[in-house]
């Protein structure tokens, strides 16, 4: 039951009201306890009083018939009969010189003081006052206490906490409700179903905005659910298309007896369809490792020596397509990132730039700081007529020109390897097309190191020559 949030704010609500209300009615039987026995002090004081006035003459002596005086006040007064009180006089050697015959004091009261019981002021109520040599003290006892207020306040303390617990579940199950409609909506929004949209079952905001944000949530579900479904069938297809060919190339070659020559072909294709095969594994399994972030050791990476590293790897390609390198790289901008991911980012996108560069053209790489952040640019060369669309040139195995991706080799998958990577580490990547030029462009973040105020260089001896790396 306590599962129930329901149950556990109403026994939360029902448990802090407990004690408030326990104090509070401690507090009203204490200060009516106190109020009566002020009360009953004041009706004490006010017997001793008239006592007092009785047996006094106006210039303060002691009337000669003081004691018939105070015996007439004791049997003749209402007052004093309905308090149950008597006067006991005393000397001051503390002997007992008078005692009422109506409502007599207690005997113990003519014991020393030392001598009487433990609980008498438990019991009695005393006012004493002195006049001349005697002590005049008049004596009441208490009358048993009336519990009917402390009983009237139990009742009526357990029935407000019944009321409120009550009132309290059902206010909270109100409340709810509308939580508890649109879990059964949600219900209805399975894989199968991610279309789904949430009905909002009340008018209150708050529910208002969780109902748009469930539903912003469903949509991203559903558009990455189609994204991976799309991906399987892609990834599904690249791998067979290989296959197929593997297979084909070797069931041929088993077909008949053929020469050496033909042999030495057939192995030739075979090799080149398991090489594709296995560029093809390593990107799928890279890909998957930077979604699942199972290599997530961080250190500084130095931005400009990844970029040289990729220019090395793909100088014999540049060379062989007589393209022209333009570079300036700010040295020693270290970022915090994966070092395979900050290398992969810059050779898919200087090797993507080198591919698909129009033959002799020129291929353009900054690195700089801008506004606090570092950025890298790699532009190249491409055919004004050709248009790319760039919205969706991130997406695994996506093909916007599939016989130019097919000369060149590529798998599809270099390009959403570099948006996972920039997802992964929160860095932003984009590629834009203008004026017959092509440009990748990646911001890193903020220079979280100093930087060496050199620049290198090399725009002005590399126009003129293909491409030195």
């Amino acid at each position: 039951m306590l599962k129930s949030m329901r149950s556990r704010m109403t026994l939360r609500f029902v448990l802090l009201l407990i004690p408030f209300l326990l104090g509070s009615s401690y507090m009203v039987v204490m200060l009516s306890s106190k109020a009566v026995e002020d009360e009953a002090r004041k009706s004490v004081d006010a017997l001793k009083d008239r006592a007092v006035a009785r047996i006094k003459n106006p210039n303060g002596e002691l009337k000669p018939d003081w004691k018939d005086q105070l015996e007439q006040l004791v049997e003749g007064s209402t007052a004093f009969r309905q308090a149950q009180a008597g006067i006991l006089v005393r000397d001051r050697g503390q002997n007992v010189v008078y005692s009422s015959a109506v409502n007599k004091p207690p005997a113990f009261l003519w014991e020393p003081r030392e001598k009487w019981p433990k609980d008498v002021f438990d019991k009695y109520r005393a006012s004493r006052d002195r006049v001349k040599q005697y002590s005049i003290t008049v004596i009441e006892k208490r009358k048993p206490v009336d519990n009917t207020l402390p009983t009237t306040l139990g009742v009526l303390v357990s029935s407000v906490v019944l009321a409120v617990g009550f009132g309290t579940w059902f206010m909270v199950g109100r409340v709810l409700s509308p939580i508890r409609q649109l879990a059964r909506q949600a219900g209805t929004a399975s894989a199968e179903h991610l279309t789904a949209k949430l009905e909002i079952p009340s008018g209150d905001s708050e529910m208002v905005d969780l109902v748009d944000t469930l539903n912003g949530l469903l949509d991203r579900v559903y558009q990455e659910a189609e994204l991976k479904g799309r991906f399987y069938a892609a990834a599904s297809h690249e791998l067979r298309t290989p296959l197929q060919a593997l297979s084909g190339h070797l069931e041929l070659s088993l077909s008949r007896p053929r020469s050496a020559e033909e042999y030495e072909a057939v192995v030739k294709e075979s090799y080149t369809q398991t090489r594709r095969l296995i560029s093809l594994t390593q990107s799928l399994l890279f890909l998957h490792q930077i979604d699942s972030r199972t290599n997530a050791t961080e250190s500084p990476v130095n931005l400009s020596e990844a970029c040289e590293s990729a220019l090395e790897m793909m100088h014999s390609q540049m060379m062989k397509r007589h393209l022209v390198l333009e570079e300036s790289m700010t040295q020693n901008l270290y970022i915090e990132a994966i070092p395979s991911h900050a290398e992969v980012l810059a050779r898919n996108l200087i090797e993507n730039a080198s591919k698909y560069a129009s033959e002799g053209g020129t291929i353009k790489i900054l690195l700089h700081v801008v506004n606090d952040n570092i950025i890298l640019e790699v532009e190249n060369d491409f055919p004004e007529n050709v248009k790319i669309a760039t919205e969706n040139i991130f997406q695994p195995f996506y093909r916007d020109d599939t016989s130019r991706n097919s000369k060149t080799g590529g798998n599809g998958l270099g390009l959403a390897i570099c948006r996972a990577i920039a997802v992964a580490n929160g860095w932003e990547v984009g590629i834009t097309q203008e004026a017959g030029k092509i440009r990748a462009t990646v911001n890193f973040g903020l220079v979280e190191a100093k930087r060496d105020a050199k620049t290198k260089k090399k725009s002005a001896m590399n126009l003129s020559k293909p491409a030195v790396v």
